[in-house]
């Protein structure tokens, strides 16, 4: 591969330089003729760049083979891309991202900019030479996934307060640093804003078809999906499903999850929930707490040897006592036709009763 020429260029109409009657050069000639000749070259250390290709999926890959004769994916050209110099038309391959860490995949007729260490081409982010989060292409290139203007139309750059740091994905996800400001002008509350799925957003979808460059603003109620750390009092401004009628008023340092459906779980260990002051649970319909087979419910406290008192089961305790009250109606019901009769038989139904005692007893939930 030809080594492109992005470091320098040379205006080929060099001056002649000077020379006396003598025909030689002098001090001072030469002087103003090196300085002509550094005046008519132009260091390029970044160049502009169209990608032509990324290498995403194996199929991608170049097919090499092993020291032992095994044929197989170059895999080293995961994330590198090839382009083509937008100043001389030359062609580079497998261009490699300028930072491991921290990467934006270009998309196929997007510009980069190139640059060369080492002996090696590195690429940065692409260019946002449109203005647009979701692509920056010039023009509709197939192949790229689900990056097409009709998927993606509607995904916008984050308005942002003064001085904000924000991350855009191509997709409708961002993550916003930003900061309140007291009124008094004092140092601000930095915040934190997580938000996925900016097309949830149905009113802000109204706006963004009719003004193909009106931005996105993050609404905790309309985004998918939201997670906001805050450092400031302030009102959650979340819709809840449930009300339970307290105030939402938050204070200090807080976090904020809002999303249709939210699922906490663990492989190994527990989920300790605590709390410096109450936990409020409520939900429009039911709230479920269960257990496994062989396990049970405590409450009051997690030490089995003080929760030890088995909550009353209410079916079974209800047709106990309707069983046992029907005995004792009857007793005095018959004591009442036979007042003469000193003893009756009814002893073995209230034993009966007696072994059943412990069937009232709940086996899963028990209490302080």
């Amino acid at each position: 591969m030809s080594r492109p020429k992005i470091y320098r260029q040379i205006n080929p109409e060099l001056p002649t330089p000077k020379r006396d009657k003598s025909g030689l050069v002098s001090y001072d000639q030469m002087i103003e003729y090196v300085n002509s000749v550094s005046r008519s070259s132009e260091f390029y250390e970044l160049v502009e760049a169209r990608v032509l290709k990324v290498y995403r999926v194996e199929a991608d890959l170049d097919i090499i083979t092993k020291p032992n004769g095994e044929e197989t994916r170059d895999w080293t050209q995961i994330g590198t891309l090839d382009a083509i110099m937008i100043h001389n038309g030359e062609r580079v391959r497998n261009v490699q991202p300028l930072c491991s860490h921290f990467n934006c995949a270009p998309l196929a007729d997007e510009k980069v900019i190139i640059s060369e260490y080492s002996g090696r081409y590195y690429y940065s982010f692409p260019l946002a030479s449109m203005g647009k989060v979701d692509n920056n292409r010039e023009k509709i290139v197939s192949g790229e996934s689900l990056v097409f203007p009709k998927l993606t139309f509607l995904n916008r750059p984050l308005f942002t307060g003064p001085g904000d740091t924000t991350i855009q994905g191509r997709y409708g996800n961002y993550m916003n640093f930003g900061g309140d400001m007291e009124e008094n002008g004092l140092p601000s509350y930095p915040y934190i804003i997580i938000g996925n799925n900016q097309s949830n957003d149905t009113i802000q979808n109204a706006l963004k078809i009719k003004d193909s460059s009106f931005p996105h603003y993050h609404s905790i109620n309309s985004i998918g999906s939201s997670i906001t750390l805050r450092s400031s009092d302030v009102k959650s401004g979340i819709v809840k499903s449930y009300d339970d009628g307290e105030d939402d008023f938050l204070q200090g340092n807080l976090i904020i999850i809002n999303s249709d459906e939210i699922l906490f779980n663990t492989r190994k260990d527990d989920i300790i929930l605590s709390s410096g002051d109450q936990i409020r649970l409520g939900a429009v319909n039911d709230v479920f707490i269960s257990s496994g087979a062989n396990g049970t419910i405590r409450l009051g406290s997690k030490d089995p040897t003080t929760t030890v008192d088995p909550v009353v089961k209410y079916s079974t305790l209800s047709a106990f006592l309707s069983e046992f009250i029907d005995i004792v109606d009857a007793t005095f019901s018959f004591l009442e036709t036979n007042p003469n009769i000193a003893a009756i038989n009814g002893s073995g139904k209230l034993e009966s009763l007696k072994e059943r005692l412990e069937s009232i007893a709940s086996k899963k939930v028990f209490i302080d």
